[in-house]
Parts: structure tokens; C-alpha cells; sequence
């Protein structure tokens, strides 16, 4: 899965969002990359983290994308991981505990 995660380079043919023959292929791969970038992070990889910032930054209100950064917080070396996601995971844990 991480050579599937470094092959996608970003969204399919983005000049040309409205051209349906594009559109639905676009559509299809991104949401491969997503199953890709959460189960790489179910499985506790690390190597996800920028591509879930990304898809959290998309769409704010994807749960799952928020959990699995969540998750990846607690793994990631406290100067590297995103500063505004640490108060997320702080919450979630003392809502769980």
C-alpha cells in the first residue's frame, strides 16, 4: 500500500473537472487514495499523515479522516505532527478515558 500511496501524485486530469469521462475516473481515484491513506493509518503507519491532513483540510467534517489523524497524533514525534491537531486528540482521549 505505501507504492500505491506513492504513485498517486494528486487528483486526475484537475484542468478538466467538468469533462465527464474524467470526472467519474477522478472520483473513483480519490476515493482509493482515502481507503489507501485510512487503512495505512489503521494500521498505525505514519507515513499517511500529510495526505490525511490534506483530505481533513478538504473536508473538515470527514469523521473517519479525523479519527485516523487523531490516531496518528499520538504516534507521530511531538515537533512534527500538525500543531492544531494535538488539542483534537488531547479532547478524544479524555472523552474515551
Amino acid at each position: 500500500m505505501l507504492r500505491a500511496l506513492a504513485l498517486y501524485t494528486g487528483p486526475l486530469l484537475p484542468s478538466l473537472p467538468y469533462e465527464e469521462w474524467a470526472r467519474d475516473r477522478a472520483a473513483a481515484l480519490a476515493r482509493l487514495h482515502r481507503q489507501v491513506l485510512l487503512a495505512l493509518a489503521a494500521e498505525g503507519e505514519t507515513a499517511p499523515k500529510n495526505g490525511l491532513h490534506a483530505l481533513l483540510a478538504e473536508d473538515p467534517a470527514d469523521e473517519p479522516v479525523g479519527q485516523a489523524c487523531c490516531g496518528c497524533w499520538r504516534t507521530w514525534p511531538q515537533s512534527r505532527g500538525p500543531a492544531h491537531l494535538h488539542p483534537l486528540a488531547t479532547r478524544s482521549e479524555r472523552s474515551w478515558a
